[in-house]
This record gives structure tokens, C-alpha cells and sequence, in this order.
């Protein structure tokens, strides 16, 4: 009897089908995610996948969509077998949630017969293919889980090229906006609190002419790498251009932005004083709460962290270095970036 949050199955399949599976697929272990609302339902997927001609396999089960997305956040899995239908969630809404919160595990739709349209529709919305559970057998899921893989790793390589700054590999400007808009969303249809941070890295534009423009882009990619680590894998940080970044994190409790803003300053301050560099790496930050309760867009969500963000700049701009921006510089940087969601939301049309 499989027990309640999940079944742990490790299959070394490449002694019995060798003849069948390449070695490309036999090199490496594939760590997949079922998620099944009932038993039955999780032991026939575990099963064919343990038959199929794959090759070595690691499978974990949840029953629950929210279980589920802890795991992805919590661990690395390569692909995930996903029911529509779980204890917690239903329909197409499985998908969406899921995708929005681990958009970077490829995921192969599970339904029923008579259900086809609906694994349609969330191929057409991101999910690389759909299975249906009474035709499964150990060759189609084999042939699915091959195609789903490469196909998410083309998508994957396709999109880094579009939404992510090449200097620092965090999502750029197009990919913040294509993300962060169908998380505050969902954010609002689940009557969830979410955070929206701007942040400016104190004075780049002295480290800049003092010391040159590649420490300065050392600074910055610096910068980006304490911010990630500061941040869920859920969560999406990106940056602006220039010395502008931002960040949404998902799902977060009352006092959660006091808390990581504490953390980012602690963390740049900790790596200033190790790296002596001959500056001190900070950011002014401000930000902006997401809820349920509010019929609020993105770009006015923007606006309100960045005019927090300034605010806390005029605290402190008598204390730091180079630090000239004017209430003018900011309305244009929001002019800016309300032109690319809507030179993006046209492209999309």
C-alpha cells in the first residue's frame, strides 16, 4: 500500500533492455515526478515507467498539487508526469499552477478518455505533451518522455536568448514582464500575498569611474548572484539594465520583506568586507505587497515600489556616494518599462 504523500521507487532498467535503449539514455538516471490523485492511478504510471525502454529511472509520487510544487522547489527532478485530476486541484488549473511555479521542468499531461481537450489545451499553454491514461503503454510513454525532454531543452535554450540578460543569466527586462504578470494573477485569484522589490545598486557610476566599466560589470554580476541566492527558485528576480533590479516572490507571509530585505543587505555587506574590492556593494530597496484583495496591475505595482524605492534614496542620499536620481529619472524609467509590457502584450497578439 502506497503511503499517503508518496511512493520512492528506484528501476535500473539498461540490463533488460539493452537491445532496445541507447546509451545516451543509459548514462544518466531520469528523476521523474508522478503526480496521481489516488494509488491505483500512481502504481499503472510507476509501473509503465518502470517497463518502458528509458533506461534507468528514479520516480518519486504526490497526490497533492501543493506537495508537489514543494517538491519542485525543494529538488531537482528532470521531468514531471502530471494527472489533471489531484486530491487538491482539477482540470487545467493543475497545469497553470504548476508551470507557474516550476517553469523550467518539462511536463507530460495525464488524462482520461473523453478528456482529450483539456491535455490539448495545456500543450497549447506549455505543457510538452499529453498522454491519455488508458492508452499508455511502455512504448508511448518512452517516446514522450524522449520528445518532452528535448523539446523543453530547445524551448529553454530559445528562451534564455529572449528573456535573459546575458551579463548576469537573471531574466531581463521581456522575461520579468511575460512572468511576473501571470503571477500577480494567480496571486489574486488565490487570495495569496505576494512581494514586488526594485532595487538600485548604489553607486555603479563611481565604481565605474574610478575603477573601470569591467568592475563595475563584476560589480553588477556580483550583485546578481547574492540576490538569486536570497530568492526562491519559485521566485523570479531580474534585472532592468544598467543598475536596476527587480524581483517578485510568490506566496510569502506578513513581515516577509523586512526579513529579506535584512537578508540581501547582510549578504552584500558580508561579501564587501571578504572581497575588498575598494567599494561596498548595497542596494536601495523598495517594495511593493501583492494580495488577493486588491484589483491591481503590474505596472501600477511598479510604480509603487519604484516610488518606494526613491523615497528611501532621498533618505539616504546625503549618506552615499554618487547618488544623483531625481524624481524626473525614475518617471522616466516607469514610462520605459510600461512601453516594453506593452510592445510585449502587441507581440503577443
Amino acid at each position: 500500500m502506497l503511503t499517503k504523500s508518496q511512493l520512492r521507487l528506484t528501476n535500473n532498467c539498461s540490463a533488460r533492455t539493452a537491445g532496445n535503449t541507447s546509451a545516451a539514455h543509459t548514462s544518466a538516471s531520469l528523476r521523474v515526478l508522478v503526480m496521481a490523485a489516488n494509488d491505483s492511478d500512481a502504481l499503472f504510471l510507476t509501473h509503465m515507467a518502470q517497463i518502458s525502454s528509458y533506461g534507468e529511472l528514479t520516480i518519486e509520487t504526490v497526490n497533492r498539487l501543493a506537495q508537489g510544487t514543494k517538491q519542485l522547489c525543494d529538488g531537482q527532478f528532470d521531468l514531471v508526469l502530471l494527472d489533471l485530476d489531484l486530491a487538491d486541484s482539477c482540470g487545467l488549473e493543475s497545469f497553470t499552477r504548476l508551470s507557474n511555479l516550476a517553469p523550467r521542468t518539462p511536463v507530460v499531461v495525464v488524462v482520461g478518455v473523453g478528456n482529450e481537450e483539456a491535455g490539448a489545451e495545456a500543450v497549447r499553454c506549455g505543457a510538452q505533451d499529453f498522454l491519455v491514461k488508458q492508452q499508455i503503454t511502455p512504448h508511448t510513454l518512452t517516446h514522450s518522455l524522449r520528445c518532452a525532454l528535448e523539446r523543453h531543452r530547445q524551448l529553454i535554450e530559445l528562451r534564455e536568448l529572449s528573456m535573459t540578460d546575458p551579463l548576469t543569466g537573471l531574466y531581463n527586462r521581456r522575461g520579468f514582464w511575460a512572468l511576473a504578470d501571470s503571477h500577480i494573477r494567480m496571486t489574486r485569484r488565490q487570495r495569496r500575498r505576494s512581494l514586488l522589490f526594485c532595487a538600485d545598486l548604489d553607486g555603479l557610476k563611481n565604481i565605474n569611474d574610478r575603477l573601470g566599466h569591467d568592475e563595475g560589470d563584476r560589480a553588477i554580476v556580483r550583485t546578481a548572484e547574492l540576490l538569486r541566492s536570497c530568492f526562491r527558485d519559485s521566485d523570479i528576480v531580474a534585472r532592468f539594465g544598467g543598475d536596476e533590479f527587480v524581483a517578485l516572490a510568490y506566496d510569502t507571509v506578513a513581515g516577509a520583506e523586512t526579513t529579506l530585505i535584512n537578508r540581501i543587505k547582510a549578504r552584500l555587506q558580508t561579501v564587501s568586507e571578504q572581497e575588498k574590492r575598494g567599494y561596498t556593494l548595497s542596494l536601495c530597496i523598495g517594495t511593493a505587497v501583492v494580495t488577493g484583495s486588491e484589483d491591481t496591475n503590474l505596472v501600477k505595482l511598479m510604480r509603487k515600489a519604484d516610488r518606494a524605492l526613491y523615497s528611501e534614496k532621498k533618505k539616504r542620499s546625503s549618506q552615499l556616494d554618487g547618488m544623483q536620481d531625481t524624481p524626473d529619472s525614475h518617471s522616466r524609467r516607469m514610462r520605459r518599462a510600461t512601453g516594453d509590457l506593452l510592445t510585449l502584450l502587441q507581440s503577443s497578439v
